[in-house]
């Protein structure tokens, strides 16, 4: 008798766990990231045609950028956002930070990128924090992932 207990106690803690791990992903899965490459960043390109001419004249071009938009379509909000950016896998930079993003808002981090860091291979990478304290890596083609608990 004990043995079934014990059996029927063991498979409530793993459907329970299992649960819990289901409402994690929920909300992780609703926390949205893309990119947008441009090919110059729109905060400071001149709208008047004048002045674009000009920058011609003297050979200057605009530089591409690359747009991280997040967005938490989740009912909580996310915290400790972390926006890295990868050439390959090796990190450029410092990572830029958000401490939360609330529900239904949307946040954007743009970064040139260097000629030399071939375009194609230059990106962003976003890890973030759920509600239940879970740590999520999210890239722009989708993918999700868990990432280990970290030991304090």
């Amino acid at each position: 008798m004990l043995d079934l207990q014990a059996r029927e106690l063991r498979g409530s803690l793993a459907r329970l766990e299992s649960e819990a791990a289901d409402r994690g992903r929920a909300q992780a899965s609703s926390v949205l990231f893309w990119e947008e490459r441009l090919a110059a960043d729109p905060a400071v390109t001149p709208a008047v045609g004048y002045a674009k001419a000009a920058k011609a004249m003297h050979g200057e071009q605009d530089q591409p950028v690359i747009v991280a938009h997040v967005k938490n379509n989740s009912p909580l909000p996310v915290g400790h956002l972390e926006f890295r950016w990868l050439l390959g896998t090796v990190q450029i930079g410092q990572p830029e930070h958000l401490d939360q993003l609330l529900p239904g808002t949307e946040e954007r981090i743009t970064r040139p990128v260097d000629p030399g860091d071939g375009e194609q291979r230059f990106g962003p990478v976003l890890t973030f924090r759920d509600a239940a304290g879970a740590t999520w890596q999210r890239k722009p083609d989708g993918s999700l992932e868990e990432l280990p608990a970290v030991a304090a």
